[in-house]
């Protein structure tokens, strides 16, 4: 039964994937995306570590709630960079730091590494138990606040609903 379940769990979760990545509500798109999700659960299925528990709708409602202020980050890091390139006069402080964190499951640090590293301009280098790595291309405001409060911190209290 387990293995029934993971397949549902990694077909239903392809599927929602596919139908964001094409945005599109049509027939065709709808029986392609179930074909997709059926032909990737079959395949891959069995290698995710994906626990039937932690698939609900209260941490499905958080991870959407989530996105909008994932992709804020993203855009206020991307002017901050593009700012960074066209006045190189703009004082630039590369380092890496280090950072401590409470997420404790795999997948919570999985997140939260995935989403600072997908913020342009930091970089997601090393994780070790509790400490996380972090390169930053202006680390001033990391260094002087500690990164937990300034890059961990943020992304942390958001995640921490989806994933634990």
């Amino acid at each position: 039964m387990n293995k029934l379940l993971r397949f549902t769990a990694t077909a239903v979760i392809s599927f929602v994937i596919y139908l964001l990545l094409t945005a599109s509500l049509g027939l065709e798109e709808i029986l392609f995306g179930i074909g997709v999700a059926v032909i990737a659960a079959l395949l891959v299925g069995r290698f995710l570590p994906i626990r039937i528990g932690a698939i609900n709708p209260v941490r499905i409602a958080k991870a959407i709630a989530y996105l909008p202020y994932f992709l804020w980050k993203m855009i206020e890091a991307n002017v901050r960079l593009a700012l960074v390139v066209v006045r190189p006069s703009l004082p630039i402080h590369p380092s890496i730091v280090e950072g401590r964190t409470g997420m404790k499951s795999g997948e919570g640090k999985l997140f939260l590494t995935s989403s600072i590293t997908l913020t342009p301009g930091t970089l997601t280098v090393d994780v070790e138990d509790d400490r996380v790595f972090v390169h930053c291309v202006s680390a001033g405001d990391a260094e002087e606040n500690h990164a937990e409060e300034s890059i961990l911190v943020p992304f942390e209290k958001r995640l921490r609903g989806v994933t634990e």
